[in-house]
């Protein structure tokens, strides 16, 4: 610029002027390609930081226990989430851009030095204000974008619960008070976010105040010293260049300093995710699964969701033999599906501890346990895609044959078949093009599909009538499993083998257990078990199987020779017998008792087609 000022404008040099022209698009293209190189480099290394932190926060956060989402909202955590972007962002492209912007101050600063130190010091200090002022500024521009991320986060939530619920919202004419409910979280994001935009709406009135008056300043001392002669015009231009540039650049660079300390509250919202601990054993290798038989017990069992609050079990002791169907039942908000989810293994009791084939069940590891077993809860959901999807769980090769036979065990497989592409129809966000019933039987079909050694059922038939009910549950008797069943209703304890009976007062939680042919025992001292004789066993039968778990003989498996030796192949424990399961628990055919005295019809017609010895 000074060149062209001093040199080809004020002598006329047209060939100067001709050797400039070609050096300046030299440098233009050298600036494009340049530009375009580090676009593409920042966008690699934009898109492969977003994939990998991203893969590892969600690898993360569905390990870790189910605690954790129980005590919180889909909205918080969606927004958690989206703290990548910004993350990503200044890690790919910040610290790239604010090293280039760094240097190139630094340079520009330089050469406005070389032409006149009064002038440099007058934009220095400028800048010096600038800094300043956006650091005294940075705790309220912290505080309000925390405000509109945390409303934002309420607004989501908001919005997804009534997308679901929006059913309910119909049928209880409620449209207009959860729009208003919508409506007030919405206007608490636009709140925050109109006060973020005016706190950046006065800094840049400060912003642009000082660095006009630093404009004017300069001007007015430049002309002075080319007054003097002390620079020449091309000079003040080249100045007034190199300026523009430190000041583009050197803004940029003060920005990226304040988003990476905003970057912090980022930080802080993903370490909700990223530092809470894993589920205890999520990494087990399954290659080498241990078998388990079925039995449980529990020792003492206790519960509370946090440390304030009152217990929800208080010292609950049980023990299901091998093949047993038991069934739970007591009044609502009892602690029945608490219970069921403390046997699945998804909480951890606060005291006591859960024996499976008499191995606490931290030793069998949750995988395995869980590769073992089916539930069917009230909170499963059916995922996008097709039946056959569904019940298989998006295995890539499934076993078509086996699909079918639990279909027909769930009693939806003439269902299936009924509608136009049998089990290749796609069933809708979450279920919502089969009825409550279907999406139950094809939740009990993907559970059984696992061919599970324990199947847990959380009013899994709650939505069936009582016929289809009753004809499920006679499939089900014909399976080598141990069944838990939580019920309301007193049909589902027909062919029961035990029937708990979960029962609140004033006092702490009171378990009851009977069988079919007995009245309820009474319960114990304050929260502790009472067990029953069960149907025509034995009271030493009873007590033998209750040994089955004392001292170092626990479960199905006794101490011998510095390893575990299977009780039922060991002739010498005390009761080998009642460690077995018994053959009217565990025979795939329902024995003359089990036929008798209840409302079952015969199943054997429904299930002719059925190969049972697969099972």
């Amino acid at each position: 610029m000074q060149l062209t000022v001093d040199e080809v404008i004020a002598r006329g040099d047209v060939d100067l002027l001709l050797v400039l022209g070609l050096g300046f698009t030299l440098l233009l293209l050298i600036k494009v390609t340049s530009t375009a190189t580090r676009s593409f480099i920042i966008l690699i290394l934009q898109n492969t930081l977003s994939f990998q932190i991203g893969a590892r926060l969600f690898h993360h956060l569905v390990r870790l226990p189910l605690s954790f989402f129980e005590k919180r909202h889909i909205g918080d955590i969606l927004s958690r989430f989206g703290s990548i972007e910004p993350i990503r962002n200044m890690l790919a492209e910040g610290l790239i851009t604010g090293l280039i912007d760094g240097l190139m101050s630094v340079l520009m600063l330089a050469l406005m030095f070389t032409y006149s130190v009064q002038l440099g010091f007058v934009v220095l200090l400028a800048f010096a204000l600038y800094a300043a002022l956006r650091l005294a500024l940075f705790r309220m521009f912290r505080q309000r974008n925390e405000a509109a991320i945390h409303s934002k986060a309420h607004e989501n939530s908001t919005f997804i619960e009534t997308v679901r619920a929006v059913q309910s919202l119909k049928l209880l004419n409620r449209e207009n008070e959860r729009e208003s409910q919508w409506l007030n979280r919405y206007a608490a994001y636009v709140n925050a976010n109109v006060r973020l935009g005016r706190a950046r709406i006065s800094f840049k009135a400060m912003n642009d105040t000082i660095f006009g008056l630093e404009n004017v300043i300069t001007i007015y001392l430049a002309a002075r010293l080319a007054l003097d002669n002390l620079i020449t015009v091309g000079m003040i231009f080249a100045f007034v260049s190199y300026k523009l540039q430190f000041a583009e650049r050197t803004a940029l660079l003060i920005e990226k300093l304040v988003d990476l300390r905003i970057l912090g509250l980022h930080l802080e919202r993903l370490a909700d995710i990223a530092l809470t601990p894993l589920e205890r054993g999520h990494d087990q290798d399954l290659s080498y699964m241990r078998p388990i038989r079925g039995a449980i017990e529990l020792r003492n069992v206790c519960f509370r969701y946090a440390e304030a609050e009152p217990l929800i079990l208080n010292n609950v002791n049980l023990c299901v033999a091998p093949g047993q169907f038991v069934t739970i039942m007591g009044p609502s908000g009892c602690g029945k599906t608490t219970l069921v989810k403390i046997m699945l293994g998804l909480l951890e009791p606060t005291g006591g501890e859960v024996l499976i084939d008499g191995l606490p069940l931290g030793h069998i590891g949750p995988r395995v346990y869980r590769e073992q077993i089916g539930a069917v809860m009230q909170e499963d959901q059916l995922l996008s895609g097709s039946i056959a999807d569904n019940i298989c769980f998006f295995e890539t090769t499934f076993d078509l044959q086996r699909m079918i036979e639990c279909a027909r065990i769930a009693g939806i497989h003439d269902d299936v078949i009924a509608m136009p592409m049998s089990y290749n129809s796609l069933i809708g966000d979450m279920g919502s093009s089969l009825s409550s019933g279907q999406k139950q039987r094809v939740l009990l079909a993907r559970a059984l599909y696992r061919r599970p050694k324990i199947l847990f059922l959380d009013e899994g038939t709650a939505h069936l009538d009582t016929e289809k009910e009753r004809e499920i549950n006679a499939n089900l008797r014909y399976l080598n499993m141990t069944r838990v069943s939580v019920a309301h209703r007193p049909e589902i304890t027909h062919g029961a083998d035990m029937i708990i009976h979960l029962a609140t007062a004033a006092g702490p939680l009171q378990v009851g257990v009977t069988s079919r042919r007995q009245a309820t025992a009474p319960a114990r001292d304050a929260g502790l078990t009472g067990f029953a004789a069960e149907g025509t066993k034995s009271a030493e039968a009873e007590q033998g199987r209750n040994d089955c778990s004392d001292d170092g003989r626990k479960g199905d498996y006794s101490k011998h020779d510095g390893g575990w030796k299977d009780a039922k192949n060991d002739d010498s424990h005390p009761h080998k017998d009642d460690c077995q399961p018994q053959k009217d628990h565990c025979d795939p055919k329902p024995s003359d008792d089990r036929g008798k005295g209840d409302s079952y019809r015969n199943p054997g017609e429904a299930l002719a087609t059925i190969d049972f010895s697969r099972w």
